[in-house]
């Protein structure tokens, strides 16, 4: 009797994950129908903070900040990525357009939210897609003063063993944009990331049996990039620092396919 409340719970949770997300897609719709420039920016912000907010007290995630996230407009941050949670992470404490693998555009109800608060869709297996792409990053942080998010190493991954894509760091360079680099990771972090071959509907009702998920994310102070490559790895090796001493220290914190994916990785982290 107790496991079948508990799934219905859950199975309740993951319905109220997509009707949040339904309905703050709709109001998003209505602001750009009813509202132009600064108005409607300034209404699809509070919108993106709500929804946030409203999926952290969902799923019961207790948030420790540390540092502080740019006030000030025309950046790049640039950090590591664990999770889909990552983003209402972030929305909740800046400002910023997300810069996204192109696959998110057709998801159910996502990609239709993501396309109305202006995140920018990227077809990493295309040249001329990145390319523009690159191009919609340097003029949204110096021409329109957007803070642009991007996520280097291009997809979810527990450990960022895969080497961080330059690009963002180039870009800075080129233009004079001053980066923030930030980092999250999660407690349980086994459970929270979502990687290999983890489906969304599944991976969520299974966060829900948590009855509590601690995040942490951290801002460093920003910086201006004088060597793009060196930038990268550096930033990189921060970013991954405290999952790998959770993995040195805690590896029970990590979920046994995790763990298999984990054995001979943070090689970067060991040779910082």
């Amino acid at each position: 009797m107790v496991q079948k409340i508990d799934f219905l719970n859950r199975i309740n949770k993951l319905w109220q994950v997509y009707k949040i997300s339904y309905d703050y897609n709709r109001k998003a719709g209505k602001v750009i129908k009813s509202l132009e420039g600064d108005a409607s920016k300034e209404a699809i912000e509070r919108l993106k903070h709500l929804w946030a907010d409203e999926l952290i007290k969902l799923l019961h995630i207790e948030l420790t900040v540390t540092g502080s996230p740019l006030t000030t407009q025309g950046s790049l941050m640039v950090g590591n990525h664990l999770s889909y949670l990552d983003i209402p992470i972030l929305m909740s404490q800046t400002k910023a357009v997300f810069v996204a693998k192109k696959q998110v555009s057709s998801w159910p109800i996502i990609g239709s939210g993501c396309k109305k608060i202006g995140t920018i869709f990227v077809d990493r297996s295309s040249e001329s897609s990145r390319h523009i792409v690159g191009y919609q990053i340097a003029s949204g942080a110096t021409e329109n003063l957007k803070n642009i998010a991007v996520f280097p190493s291009g997809t979810t991954s527990i450990n960022e063993d895969k080497q961080w894509k330059a690009g963002a760091f180039k870009i800075a360079h080129k233009f004079k944009i001053q980066v923030q680099p930030f980092r999250v990771w999660y407690e349980p972090v086994g459970s929270t990331a979502y990687i290999g071959k983890d489906f969304f509907p599944v991976h969520l009702f299974r966060l829900f049996k948590h009855k509590t998920i601690k995040a942490h994310i951290e801002f460093h102070e920003p910086i201006l990039v004088d060597d793009p490559m060196a930038a990268t790895e550096k930033w990189q090796k921060w970013s991954c620092d405290p999952l790998f001493r959770i993995n040195r220290s805690t590896p029970e914190l990590l979920s046994k396919d995790s763990q298999q994916q984990s054995i001979g990785k943070f090689k970067l982290a060991q040779n910082s």
